[in-house]
């Protein structure tokens, strides 16, 4: 029983110093795969303490029970390395969308251009510079940039987006499945809001300079309440956040826009009337 608990120490001495290094180096290309073994080890190490098992309760290896609380703090330290970017984090200073003909192999996110074909326009983009055409049933459009159609933003973590709302139109519930999004207000007057897994409403009415955000994966809308075009500019957190929306997952494109007039513009306007935050004005 000793020599077994001596080499299970040992083996989270060696575990604790990789998560070290881990942390010192950024290498956290398995960092998924060595939390789950350390929480193991960390568990085991649980139990031991717990029991006891003929140990010194302070001191076994050069190890104290103690530890266990310092291989806690590793655990939640590489947790947060690997969990506080939406994407990756990149390799190299800049890495531009390439655009072969034919891709033969299929990788998470998007090939980088050969270093020296890399040019200044690579970082530059005007699809954003002018407003978009919000004669439609919502009176609303959304321009969004990621690294498909802006090669700079490849592997920066980064999209970008202009809404424009004319008076009475509004943004239709919709989330994010990969990013959080920072929502500012250019011009206008906007309502804005989310919803949280508790079903509980969060909303704000935003002025020209203001910001809202809103968690990734959370539905949200917005609203012009105003009496002029509202624009707003929005930053997310992930090359390709993905839209999944609510409405066009539930109602077919085609001859709805009365019906769907009808039941959430309704809606929304009466949850903005009835649910606001006192300080929204």
């Amino acid at each position: 029983m000793q020599k077994r608990n001596i080499l299970f120490a040992r083996e989270l001495s060696i575990k604790v110093f990789e998560g070290r290094c881990a942390l010192n180096h950024l290498l956290v290309g398995n960092a998924f795969e060595y939390i789950e073994t350390l929480s193991g080890y960390r568990a085991q190490w649980a139990v031991m303490e717990k029991h006891s098992f003929g140990i010194n309760r302070f001191e076994f290896c050069g190890l104290h029970f103690g530890y266990l609380k310092y291989v806690d703090d590793l655990i939640s330290a590489l947790k947060v390395l690997v969990y506080k970017n939406g994407d990756s984090t990149s390799l190299q200073d800049t890495c531009p969308t390439a655009t072969p003909v034919r891709q033969a192999v299929f990788i998470n996110g998007f090939p980088c251009k050969n270093p020296a074909t890399i040019i200044a326009s690579d970082f530059k983009t005007s699809r954003l510079n002018h407003a978009g055409n919000t004669d439609n049933f919502r009176r609303s459009t959304t321009s969004m940039v990621t690294a498909a159609e802006f090669p700079g933003l490849n592997t920066l973590g980064l999209s970008i987006a202009r809404t424009d709302i004319a008076v009475d139109g509004l943004v239709f519930p919709h989330a994010h499945p990969r990013a959080s999004e920072m929502f500012y207000v250019s011009r206008g007057v906007v309502i804005a809001g989310f919803i949280d897994t508790r079903n509980q409403l969060f909303q704000k009415t935003l002025r020209e300079g203001d910001v809202v955000v809103f968690p990734r994966g959370l539905l949200h809308f917005s609203l012009n309440a105003g009496f002029d075009l509202a624009t707003i500019f929005s930053v997310l957190n992930s090359q390709n956040p993905g839209t999944v929306s609510s409405v066009d997952a539930l109602f077919e494109p085609a001859g709805s826009d009365a019906l769907l007039d009808s039941l959430l513009r309704t809606r929304l306007l009466n949850l903005s009337a009835t649910k606001a935050d006192p300080m929204s004005a």
